[in-house]
């Protein structure tokens, strides 16, 4: 969504002569944007750039068989409080491999089918990766905006993959390779609903870092994984998943394998051992 840029306008007393002072303020000081608005808006693209997203992957249960014709989902969660507008300009782009989870160059059977309800999938098509056949598709998302963490709010954005049969491979490992990290800035609306400081007057300043953006980093969270538990925040509520997470960089590639799979029934999603949450599909 594109903001136009307000016109600022100039008060009358410019074109008049010099009177001497009366009380009366200036047109153009009651138009100003307050240090501690423009302090407000550079946080909040600060937040946005660096702690909005969380990525994983999911079941809706805990009771599949690897290999086994069932659903998973890559899930992109917004962490924050503001409605993020994704730039038309700069995309987020992934590029997904589906390999045999048993190690073998067997190409396997699946997935079936791939779907999104934000963004566009690619045909599936035949590739390679780390010398393994494999079944690959990538994932553009560009042009809307993802409502803010506030109860009743679908404050996620998910691909879901229908994984056919495929135990002949010992399931699906599939790797998210991050073509693209995305730029997407803090809608203007909600900057103001969060912080009463920031007024109409602080427009052309919002605009100016909209600008400048800089893409998002964006973690990638799982059960197998150590370290920190990654940030969850959903319908108004703060959360931490369990499990760990590491870095997604531009050009690099994470494996469900390697990251595992929550389970997306309990709130927040929740881990576990074994078939259900190994990340094999």
């Amino acid at each position: 969504m594109t903001i136009s840029r307000r016109n600022l306008a100039k008060g009358a007393a410019w074109a008049a002569p010099v009177v001497i002072a009366t009380g009366t303020v200036p047109a153009y000081a009651a138009s100003t944007c307050t240090a501690a608005a423009r302090s407000a808006i550079d946080a909040a693209f600060e937040q946005v750039r660096t702690k909005a997203f969380t990525a994983y992957w999911a079941e809706v249960g805990s009771g599949f068989i690897d290999g086994s014709a069932h659903n998973a989902y890559f899930n992109i969660n917004n962490n924050t409080q503001y409605d993020l507008q994704f730039t038309s300009t700069q995309a987020l782009k992934i590029t997904f491999f589906a390999v045999a989870a048993n190690g073998s160059t067997t190409l396997p059977n699946g997935p079936s089918s791939v779907s999104a309800a934000r963004g566009t999938i690619s045909p599936i098509t035949t590739s390679t990766y780390n010398g393994k056949q494999a079944r690959s598709w990538t994932w553009n998302t560009t042009g809307f905006v993802l409502p803010r963490n506030k109860a009743g709010n679908d404050s996620e954005f998910d691909m879901g993959i229908a994984t056919g049969i495929n135990g002949t491979t010992g399931g699906l490992n599939v790797c998210a390779r991050l073509d693209q990290a995305p730029v997407i800035t803090p809608s203007f609306a909600s900057i103001k609903a969060s912080n009463s400081a920031v007024t109409d007057m602080c427009l052309d300043y919002y605009n100016a870092k909209v600008a400048t953006a800089q893409p998002a980093i964006i973690p990638f969270a799982g059960p197998l994984l150590s370290g920190a538990g990654a940030t969850w925040n959903r319908d108004g509520s703060i959360n931490t998943l369990c499990g760990g997470s590491t870095a997604w960089t531009v050009g690099s590639t994470i494996c469900s394998a390697t990251t595992g799979n929550y389970n997306a029934v309990p709130y927040p999603p929740g881990c576990g051992t074994g078939q259900g949450y190994n990340g094999i599909f």
